[in-house]
């Protein structure tokens, strides 16, 4: 997983942006689930399709604090709801 801290347009919000590609083995997953973690407490984002055809995912976290790390969680989710272990990743 990697990301990119980026300005918005109008040079009045951060952005950071966290891109991944899926595991060729994972068949059966139809979604990730992107958390925001601080303190030890996972905040759920939002969700990216795990469609195949579209690999590498992205997901933009939007009005965040320059200054501020940040700490995200994604999983991977099966059509049953089921989550998968989570790849962590910090950026400052």
């Amino acid at each position: 997983m990697t990301s990119l801290p980026l300005r918005s347009a109008l040079l009045r919000e951060y952005i950071k942006v966290l891109t991944w590609t899926d595991d060729s083995r994972n068949t059966l997953c139809v979604t990730f689930r992107v958390y925001a973690v601080e303190g030890g407490v996972r905040t759920l984002l939002g969700e990216v399709a795990g469609d195949k055809l579209t690999g590498p995912y992205n997901y933009l976290h939007l009005r965040i604090e320059r200054a501020l790390t940040h700490t995200y969680n994604v999983t991977a989710v099966g059509s049953q709801g089921e989550e998968g272990e989570a790849a962590a990743v910090t950026i400052p």
